[in-house]
């Protein structure tokens, strides 16, 4: 399978002192889909009038809007409004957006959200919108994640926490089928009544990342190669 990457960086305004948190890389890995991604930045200024911004704000409300599409027990009309809530999230430097869209349509299709502390890779969030699953966003998703916070964020372990009766997600953590090598979470324990629905949990664990996520020193050389700036 062919990998071919694009980089699009656009100037940094004159408050933001992380450049880096500026670029946002584009991965045509799977046919008709186009895989972003975003590092926070306690910098960012959310009311910026930037180009940059404003196109990044306009995802964020498309992702968080399709998060709740799939996930409305976790969103009920009295909790707060889950687009601020990862906005928040996103100030942090641990923390991360990886998202997928439909190239031919615009549209986001996968999300992913993470964040690392003392090493260690979490995935806080994970979605595919249910007419574009079963084409394997999901996993590349997850191995972009864990290659990104391995070779940036230096994490060496990962864990999650996903619904007891959510098999197929389940399914694809630990790599039942032999589907994605790298993906090999194990269940660590189960957690009752842990969703505001009564909904049991289990944490899943990765006690060590696999060296050959597809953040690599290949992609790496390949990404600084590319490095472009758009006006």
């Amino acid at each position: 399978l062919m990998l071919t990457l694009q980089v699009m960086m656009v100037k940094p305004a004159a408050a933001i002192r992380h450049p880096f948190t500026e670029i946002e890389r584009t991965m045509k890995v799977l046919e008709g889909y186009e895989f972003y991604h975003r590092r926070g930045d306690p910098k960012i200024n959310w009311s910026s009038a930037n180009n940059h911004i404003c196109r990044f704000k306009d995802r964020l409300l498309k992702i968080s809007a399709l998060e709740k599409e799939i996930f409305p027990h976790l969103f009920p009309s009295s909790t707060p409004d889950n687009c601020l809530v990862h906005k928040l999230d996103l100030e942090k430097r641990s923390n991360c957006v990886f998202f997928a869209v439909d190239a031919s349509s615009n549209r986001v299709t996968s999300f992913l959200f993470s964040s690392s502390q003392a090493g260690r890779f979490r995935l806080t969030s994970l979605g595919t919108d249910p007419s574009h699953r079963s084409r394997g966003l999901a996993g590349q998703l997850i191995k972009t994640a864990l290659g990104y916070h391995a070779k940036f964020l230096k994490c060496s372990s990962a864990a999650l926490v996903v619904r007891m009766d959510a098999r197929a997600a389940r399914r694809l953590y630990a790599n039942e089928g032999d589907r994605n090598p790298i993906l090999q979470f194990r269940q660590a324990h189960i957690m009752q009544n842990y969703y505001g629905d009564g909904g049991d949990a289990v944490e899943m664990e990765m006690e060590e990342i696999k060296k050959n996520v597809p953040w690599d020193e290949s992609i790496s050389c390949s990404l600084n190669k590319s490095l472009g700036v758009v006006a």
